[in-house]
């Protein structure tokens, strides 16, 4: 079918039968994005398809035409101007059928777009405008501000899952910040801490990414064919393009930037910084999912079943931790994707080719699947509760773990071989708090850290861990969050 066909067809459709399509081809896709996980692929279709792309380089020629004119002295009414946002904001799919038929002539996709324009303005009785439609332009002064649109869309829908996960993380922190557990360094029992200190960790881990991440400013360039405006300077010498750049920028809102020494191409290195973080956080999301399947096989996680819910097609009484496995599961998808991304976007050859054109099509994607991973940990902490008596009773099992504090007031009282003495003791057997308790008494040491190493227990042995939560994990301000969502 044509894409004018398409068009005619589209147009006859109900809202009923455009919706029940969607569900339809979404059901029987391949594709987990537009398959199992459509809505969040809803979620990033406004932001991330080829309809917003085309949106998104609309957008950038209808601003770039109003500001020039006005720079070279051609004067549009107010009339006139609102009728160039219109055609912006009555920009639906069919609109976009008719962009992407002119693109099946040009077999340019940008050019698709200037065309488009100069067609809307003869309808509109604004032809005069014409000859200015992409003037001075490159393909990539269109496209690199249409993707900087396009991260700075789904930054903000990320961001807004991001908090919500760190948010889960400080009130698990917070609630569980005076339950002591087991420590396992290496697989092995530990020095103990609290399960809310071990939470905490990963909470600065994200936090911090997700500061990072929104730290960065995304780029623009305005700078014509080969990043030196050759084409506008010698038309309209008089003009200073440099500040024309800037304020065109900056009408786009104060998290864009000029990137002002480019080839062709923006070279895509404020996208690196970004995806890094994201695959950071990613990375983070993922070791949570791994960590909580650990807890959960140790039954220090206890998992609360869910009406309907099955966790083996054969076993009744399984509960799997799917929900975490999941997180896993897209983390490590968008981690790799992101991977490849900055591996790929810093490459271009001289002054610039097209190797990164389907790339940049794929950013979409990391975000698609990083925000996957957060739903599913966000539904997995939901469904926990801590088993403080499973954890009590690894602690009352493992004595032996306060080795370290004993070897540490041996050494406070001159003891040179303390950690020798300790081993001996200790090390691949099993021992008791009663052997510890009478070993102590037979120390020739300070009374007072005798009577001190004599009540001590494991669960008690937390050292700061509580204090670390209260001070360092706290939840996000309004501040805070206005400092991310950068407006």
């Amino acid at each position: 079918m044509d894409y004018q066909k398409a068009k005619e067809v589209y147009a006859t459709l109900t809202e009923e039968q455009i919706e029940a399509a969607t569900m339809a081809m979404r059901g029987f896709s391949c594709l987990p994005m537009t398959g199992r996980y459509g809505k969040v692929n809803d979620l990033f279709s406004e932001f991330g398809s080829e309809f917003a792309l085309n949106r998104n380089r609309l957008e950038m020629e209808i601003t770039y035409l109003n500001m020039l004119c006005d720079v070279i002295g051609v004067k549009l009414s107010e009339e006139e101007q609102d009728k160039l946002y219109n055609m912006l904001d009555d920009f639906d799919v069919t609109e976009f059928f008719e962009m992407k038929a002119i693109e099946e002539t040009t077999k340019h996709d940008v050019k698709a777009v200037e065309y488009y324009i100069r067609g809307k303005l003869d309808e509109l009785g604004m032809g005069r405008l014409k000859p200015y439609v992409h003037m001075g332009l490159t393909s990539e002064d269109v496209n690199n501000i249409a993707y900087a649109l396009m991260m700075s869309d789904c930054m903000d829908e990320w961001n807004e899952k991001a908090i919500e996960l760190i948010e889960k993380m400080h009130e698990l922190a917070e609630r569980t910040k005076n339950v002591p557990m087991l420590g396992h360094t290496h697989g092995q029992p530990a020095t103990p801490l609290t399960f809310g200190h071990a939470v905490s960790v990963d909470w600065a881990r994200l936090k911090e990414a997700l500061e990072y991440a929104n730290s960065i400013p995304i780029c623009m360039k305005l700078n014509g064919a080969v990043g030196n405006r050759a084409a506008m300077m010698f038309a309209y010498p008089d003009v200073d393009w440099g500040v024309f750049e800037a304020e065109y920028v900056a009408s786009f809102g104060e998290e864009f930037a000029v990137n002002p020494l480019t080839s062709q191409i923006e070279c895509h290195d404020y996208m690196v910084r970004i995806l890094n973080e994201i695959r950071l956080f990613s990375s983070v999301v993922e070791n949570i999912g791994k960590n909580i399947e650990d807890y959960t096989c140790l039954k220090y996680l206890k998992q609360i079943p869910k009406e309907g819910e099955v966790g083996s097609s054969t076993m009744p009484h399984k509960i799997n931790p799917i929900d975490g496995e999941n997180a896993w599961s897209n983390a490590i998808t968008a981690e790799f994707a992101a991977l490849g991304l900055t591996q790929k976007l810093p490459q271009s050859k001289m002054q610039r080719d097209l190797s990164d054109s389907s790339s940049l099509r794929t950013i979409p994607t990391v975000f698609l699947h990083s925000y996957q991973s957060m739903v599913s940990l966000i539904r997995m902490l939901g469904k926990l509760e801590v088993n403080q008596e499973v954890m009590q009773k690894d602690l009352d099992e493992n004595p032996e773990v306060l080795a370290e504090a004993i070897q540490t007031i041996l050494r406070k009282n001159g003891y040179d071989n303390a950690y020798e003495i300790m081993k001996q003791m200790t090390r691949g057997k099993k021992t008791t708090l009663d052997d510890l308790r009478e070993f102590i008494r037979g120390l020739e040491i300070n009374e007072g850290d005798k009577e001190r190493l004599l009540k001590l227990t494991p669960a008690e042995y937390i050292g700061e861990s509580k204090e670390l939560v209260d001070y360092y994990c706290y939840p996000i301000t309004t501040e805070e969050a206005g400092e991310i969502f950068v407006e």
